[in-house]
């Protein structure tokens, strides 16, 4: 009987204990709950905010990208200019047949007839006439020249109406030598401008001088061709058609009219990466804090459980000690 009590307080002890088990547990696993929600809410959060930061991340690579397809649209449109005025360039400096070289072999053609002018001017006869009637006077069968005196540098005949006439022979062997010179000059000098394709040594300058225009600007127009488009102007223009590619796949799904500047996409972008960051990290935590509530829950379980299973023990133990008494 002595017995029986003994089992009777302990089995008392061991109610209570499991009583005081099941309240520990209650709050615990409410805990677990909760947590456990709130990971749930915080991952549907952070499918959000990463859904955001990719809509972000888009936008700005979307908006990076145009703006280095327009520089180097831009860029391809001056190269392309700068091609065509190369062209032009060269097209101007190839059509024009002077050169530095046969420019001076002109000049000093020129000298020579100059030369043998004044050779032939110097040995030359000058005519010196008044007349108080100019009616029906011939000039070698033609009116009078406007120039007076006449310098003769060969045979010439004037003609008085009812006088006669008069022959003038100028210079003799020596005049006709500095002639022939003369004349030889100026066949040598109009062979050489017309090889040349220019019409007198003054026009031979102002060709040389466009040529030599036109070679300053070629070089003008190559250094900046090569400035431009170091690359080349077909590579250039698949690297534009690549981007153009690009900025076409990145607009679709983006309301192009409401998109903000460049600086602000890149704020938003950060903006959105901080927030994942952010939310991340509560995820770590509250992983964290989910862990440790889980443990303390399966702890009170496990209590909770021994308790009754010695609960168990103890009324079985009773029971039989009961029936033995009887």
């Amino acid at each position: 009987l002595a017995e029986l009590d003994g089992i009777e307080k302990a089995l008392e002890q061991l109610r209570q204990k499991q009583v005081r088990a099941q309240e520990e547990l209650r709050p615990l696993e409410e805990q677990f709950t909760k947590t456990s929600d709130e990971l749930t809410d915080l991952r549907k959060t952070l499918l959000a905010a990463n859904s955001s930061h990719g809509a972000a991340g888009r936008v700005y690579e979307f908006l990076g990208v145009k703006q280095q397809r327009d520089r180097e649209l831009e860029r391809f449109r001056k190269a392309h200019a700068a091609a065509g005025a190369v062209r032009e360039a060269e097209t101007s400096r190839s059509a024009i047949r002077i050169s530095e070289t046969y420019l001076k072999k002109l000049r000093s053609l020129e000298v020579e007839v100059s030369k043998a002018g004044s050779r032939l001017e110097s040995a030359a006869t000058k005519l010196e006439f008044q007349f108080a009637d100019t009616k029906g006077v011939r000039f070698n069968g033609g009116p009078l020249p406007l120039e007076n005196p006449v310098v003769l540098t060969d045979v010439a005949v004037v003609e008085i109406p009812s006088r006669g006439s008069m022959r003038i022979l100028p210079g003799g062997d020596t005049l006709a030598d500095r002639r022939n010179e003369s004349e030889r000059a100026k066949s040598d000098l109009s062979d050489g401008l017309s090889a040349s394709g220019v019409s007198s040594v003054a026009d031979a300058d102002e060709q040389f001088r466009l040529k030599q225009e036109a070679c300053r600007s070629l070089k003008s127009h190559r250094e900046m061709l090569s400035l431009l488009a170091p690359e080349g102007i077909a590579e250039l223009e698949e690297a534009v058609r690549s981007l153009e590619a690009r900025v076409t796949g990145l607009a679709e799904g983006l309301d192009l009219a409401t998109l903000p500047d460049l600086k602000d996409a890149d704020i938003r972008r950060r903006e959105a990466v901080s927030e994942v960051q952010r939310i991340n990290a509560k995820l770590r935590d509250a992983e964290h804090d989910l862990e440790q509530s889980r443990l303390r829950r399966d702890d009170a379980r496990n209590f909770l459980t021994t308790t009754i299973g010695e609960f168990r023990n103890a009324s079985g133990t009773l029971d039989r000690n009961s029936d033995a008494l009887k």
